[in-house]
């Protein structure tokens, strides 16, 4: 489906909301060991196919989150980090979503 002239310059807006890695950062909890996007993106529910528009900051957690859930998911948590990590990581990690942008929570996570 063709995204309307509106819906593009949400996009854009929202992508470039934040000028530089170090807004992420900030915005980004103390515990977040993850990578910092500069960008934000739209992000796929792979289940429901909604998508998502997200900021640096939630693109980096939403990406952590992600990566905790597939190394439990492949057998790798406990090799070059714990199990008990990887379930921090995605509690908290959906915690921190809940507070910062619930529609978003709603969206990919529940």
């Amino acid at each position: 489906m063709e995204k309307s002239q509106a819906e593009h310059l949400r996009s854009a807006k929202t992508l470039s909301k934040m000028s530089n890695k170090k807004d992420a950062e900030e915005m980004l909890p103390s515990w977040f060991q993850g990578e910092v996007y500069e960008l934000g993106d739209e992000v796929r529910n792979p289940f429901s196919g909604e998508t998502v528009l997200l900021d640096a900051a939630e693109l980096s957690m939403y990406e952590l989150v992600k990566g905790a859930e597939l190394a439990i998911a492949m057998g790798l948590a406990g090799t070059i980090v714990s199990i008990d990590e990887c379930i921090d990581i995605m509690l908290q990690g959906k915690d921190w979503f809940l507070l910062k942008n619930p529609n978003a929570y709603l969206k990919l996570f529940d």
